[in-house]
């Protein structure tokens, strides 16, 4: 018995960790609209921290265009143009400060950021589903998710009420775009390294058994089992990180 744990054991690598959240991450935002960045940023930025921002936007992006085809029938632009507009703006403004900040400052805003957020979902907020609001949540998206890569509850906050095909498809197309652009920006500015790119590819096989995943076991989803689960797991990574990069 201890030979066979021992040889469990040996797989618990750094890197089987991380693909092992990201499949998780990309089957949370598969079936719910969003929740890569909330489930697998917290544990890639404890193994590396130059997972933030470019790569887990880079493997955001490659979710959201599989995403997209996937519910291409229920995808509608108009809707979203405005927030897509403020988030271009929020990720200008992201990268220009960028430069300014610490990485260890950078990973405890995103960790307080996450515990803010998982209060939130315990909260009862109310947001109408309205063009000023997708607005403001398309900035506040940009803004934290080209800094921290989590842009999703922003905006996902806004579409809370929606059917989950409308959710599920708009916001797909939502981030498809919004990554795009954040990962462009980020590349003009110089805030995507070679090192990023090599620890994003090795990442993308984890990306596509998620979505994989996902459709085989979308008839049986309900949103209501996995909250606890990414609650805890973000809560317990996000106070792991403050400990790490506090200034003791």
């Amino acid at each position: 018995m201890s030979s066979i744990n021992g040889s469990f054991l040996e797989y618990l690598t750094p890197e089987f960790i991380g693909s092992f959240v990201v499949v998780l991450g990309a089957l949370l935002q598969s079936l719910s609209g969003f929740g890569m960045g909330i489930l697998a940023a917290p544990i890639l930025v404890l193994i590396d921290p130059s997972y933030l921002p470019g790569p887990v936007i880079a493997l955001g992006f490659v979710l959201s265009l599989l995403n997209t085809f996937r519910y291409r029938h229920q995808c509608d632009l108009k809707p979203i143009a405005s927030a897509l507009t403020a988030r271009t703006i929020g990720s200008v403004l992201a990268v220009l400060l960028l430069p300014y900040l610490a990485i260890d400052l950078i990973s405890i805003i995103f960790a307080l950021l996450m515990i803010s957020f998982i209060g939130l979902s315990y909260c009862k907020v109310s947001v109408d589903y309205s063009t000023k609001n997708l607005t403001i949540g398309g900035f506040i998206s940009g803004l934290f998710g080209t800094i921290t890569s989590i842009g999703g509850p922003p905006i996902a906050i806004v579409f809370q009420h929606s059917p989950m095909a409308t959710v599920r498809a708009q916001l797909s197309l939502f981030f498809l775009i919004a990554t795009a652009i954040s990962l462009i920006i980020l590349v003009c500015f110089g805030q995507f390294s070679w090192h990023q790119l090599t620890i994003t590819l090795s990442m993308l096989p984890a990306v596509i058994i998620g979505f994989i995943i996902s459709i085989l076991v979308d008839k049986h989803f309900k949103s209501g089992f996995l909250k606890p689960v990414i609650n805890t797991i973000s809560l317990i990574a996000s106070v792991l990180i403050i400990i790490r990069f506090w200034p003791f």
